[in-house]
């Protein structure tokens, strides 16, 4: 069954894998990584492309770039 990806805002990897492997893309405990979604957009849309781009999840990809597209933007044009 396909993951719905229309909403990824307040979502991280935590959401789309189990904890021992989210906690290897996200680098840290699931209760740090949560505190990112208000603090550090960026750092959540990084994991969630990190992790898209290693399970070759081209749909979950294509909806980070483009529901983040803000946030990425502004990270590259700083």
């Amino acid at each position: 069954m396909e993951q719905d990806y229309s909403n990824l805002k307040g979502k991280t990897v935590f959401d789309f894998t189990d904890e021992k492997t989210a906690e290897e893309y996200a680098l840290c405990p699931k209760v740090e990584h949560i505190r990112h979604l208000s603090t550090n957009q960026w750092r959540v849309a990084n994991v969630l492309i990190r992790f898209a781009t290693r399970t070759h999840n081209q749909s979950l990809l294509e909806a980070v770039k483009s529901q983040y597209a803000d946030v990425i933007k502004k990270v590259f044009n700083e």
